[in-house]
């Protein structure tokens, strides 16, 4: 029977360290949700849009630009969720898709989140769990968020 993985919490270098792959992973997530939302345009345009409820899929019965457009949708979604899978097995949690994460740390004894957004070079902000991105406070003293896990 496979365990639950347990949560991962980072010091402020060891988040660090991983922004650089961050830079690349959102700055091609960035690039997927630009061609996503051209073929979404193309599909409305030639009759065929999807909406929210829509679970995308390649129509048998459409015409082969059709075809073309959702198996390009099907793609970059797909390419889509292998980068946002990457971040999470990083042990980070991706809370907007255009390039917002949230590393779990602990900070005075209680479980805070250092938050990075893209395309910001180092992590300088935190916030606490029930506040969010709104919430953000600048890192004063980066040697009192601790972490756990081996490097």
């Amino acid at each position: 029977m496979p365990t639950e993985p347990t949560e991962r919490y980072f010091d402020l270098e060891a988040a660090n360290a991983l922004v650089p792959r961050l830079n690349e992973i959102f700055e091609v997530v960035r690039g997927e949700i630009q061609a996503a939302r051209a073929a979404l345009r193309g599909l409305e345009g030639a009759g065929h849009p999807v909406d929210d409820t829509d679970r995308v899929c390649v129509d048998p019965d459409a015409p082969s630009n059709v075809q073309a457009m959702q198996r390009e949708l099907l793609a970059r979604s797909r390419s889509i969720s292998e980068r946002v899978e990457e971040v999470t097995e990083l042990g980070a949690h991706v809370k907007a898709i255009d390039g917002l994460v949230d590393f779990p740390s602990r900070y005075g004894g209680r479980v805070v989140l250092l938050c990075w957004r893209f395309p910001e070079p180092v992590i300088a902000f935190w916030h606490d769990t029930e506040t969010g991105f709104a919430g953000r406070q600048p890192v004063r003293d980066p040697d009192a968020f601790e972490g756990d896990y081996l490097q």
